[in-house]
């Protein structure tokens, strides 16, 4: 299936795609490409990754918000990402901390979409900007700002993070 005909298909269409276009990379020859071609691919591929990211979290806040976890008798979405797709403790535990500011939120009874509590970043992270971990870091030190900042000094905080990211390894960001 090309990508052009997923525009009107399912997600467990596009998700197979994904999948086959995964196949068909790992069967190709990497040796006639020249040093700067590998290194353009290394980048591209890594964005992609970061974008495939994005879809885990919003499949994961979809769960959460059916209540998944809850009917699957593991309780917090944590322990349900952990037990469901043999995530490590910690590595399960950051993608729930992942829904909790990153994914937009839907509230069941109104049906009013809620922003991501990090928004900058959200959409940086869906672009293939940042990954995963530049989110993580980015998430941390937001937290640390204290209440009484206002929004639009948070808000040009998170900008600022988002920006150094792009060209920082999360390592090294403040």
């Amino acid at each position: 299936m090309k990508w052009r005909e997923l525009v009107h298909a399912d997600v467990p269409a596009a998700v197979s795609a994904v999948r086959e276009a995964a196949d068909d990379l790992l069967d190709l020859p990497l040796v006639p490409y020249a040093d700067d071609e590998i290194v353009d691919l290394m980048r591209e591929v890594e964005e992609v990754r970061r974008q495939l990211d994005v879809v885990a979290r919003q499949l994961a806040a979809e769960a959460q918000s059916r209540c998944l976890p809850q009917r699957a008798g593991s309780g917090k979405l944590s322990k349900f990402l952990q037990e469901t797709l043999n995530l490590g403790r910690g590595e399960a535990a950051a993608r729930a901390t992942a829904v909790d500011v990153l994914a937009e939120r839907t509230d069941p009874v109104s049906g009013v979409v809620k922003a991501p509590a990090l928004v900058w970043t959200a959409a940086a992270q869906a672009r293939g900007l940042v990954s995963a971990e530049h989110a993580r870091v980015i998430g941390k030190i937001m937290a640390r700002i204290p209440g009484s900042v206002n929004a639009d000094d948070r808000e040009l905080a998170e900008q600022q993070l988002v920006g150094l990211a792009l060209h920082m390894s999360p390592d090294v960001l403040p």
